[in-house]
């Protein structure tokens, strides 16, 4: 258990148990943004209960990179997808330039 669950009973610290730190920290963000949104509605006459509550410290993952074998081996996944010719564009654009699958996904053409 940590920080956060051991404000929980029951079932709800069982939960709270079981999601990653990284998913903790997005509910709590969630129920601040909560709370401000009924203070600012002014539905909520107090100060928002989670203020001074702080998120979950993780250490940030190493990088790490597909090795020749595993970009091959993805390639050739795709190929049996309905829209391969679109996948195999979007990986390869990230391969190239580092851009997450929604940034390359995003990509205008412009003239």
């Amino acid at each position: 258990m940590n920080e956060q669950t051991d404000l929980l009973s029951g079932e709800d610290a069982a939960m709270a148990s079981e999601l990653s730190i990284s998913s903790q920290n997005h509910v709590l963000l969630w129920m601040k943004v909560l709370f401000n949104q009924l203070r600012r509605l002014k539905e909520l006459n107090q100060p928002n209960p989670l203020e001074d509550v702080k998120t979950i410290k993780t250490a940030e993952r190493e990088l790490s990179y597909l090795s020749h074998d595993q970009i091959a081996e993805l390639l050739t996944f795709v190929q049996s997808s309905p829209i391969s010719a679109q996948m195999t564009q979007i990986i390869k654009i990230c391969l190239a330039t580092g851009a997450r699958i929604i940034e390359a996904i995003d990509i205008k053409v412009c003239k």
